[in-house]
């Protein structure tokens, strides 16, 4: 099963008084983000316009887990983090489609669920 998500602006407070960084991340990251920098650390902008591609939620869980730290990803996603980060990028999908109006793109084009491993 394929996904296509919309990323998202967020600026990231290094927590130094000062600097401010800018990032696109795809919507299931925030959490994660909110994790290391905390609510206050952390502002959401507003959708870019710019898209990822999730093939494989199995390679999304290890991309995660080399960006965040495994630690940190089974926090927020549970012990078992792969069905919560399907769940999670369906939901975004569901939300992105009901606010954009277009095609619900993360649906498999050959009816094949993510439990069968295709």
């Amino acid at each position: 099963m394929s996904y296509r998500v919309e990323r998202v602006k967020v600026m990231i407070d290094r927590q130094d008084g000062v600097t401010k960084i800018g990032s696109q991340v795809p919507p299931h990251e925030i959490p994660l983000l909110l994790r290391e920098f905390g609510g206050e650390g952390i502002e959401v902008m507003d959708l870019t316009g710019a898209f990822v591609e999730i093939e494989d939620l199995t390679e999304e869980m290890h991309r995660l887990f080399q960006k965040y730290g495994e630690g940190v990803v089974r926090g927020v996603f549970g012990h078992s983090p792969l069905p919560a980060i399907q769940k999670a990028i369906e939901q975004i999908v569901e939300k992105q489609e009901a606010i954009n109006g277009s095609k619900n793109t993360g649906k498999s084009k050959d009816r094949a669920s993510a439990a069968t491993g295709v």
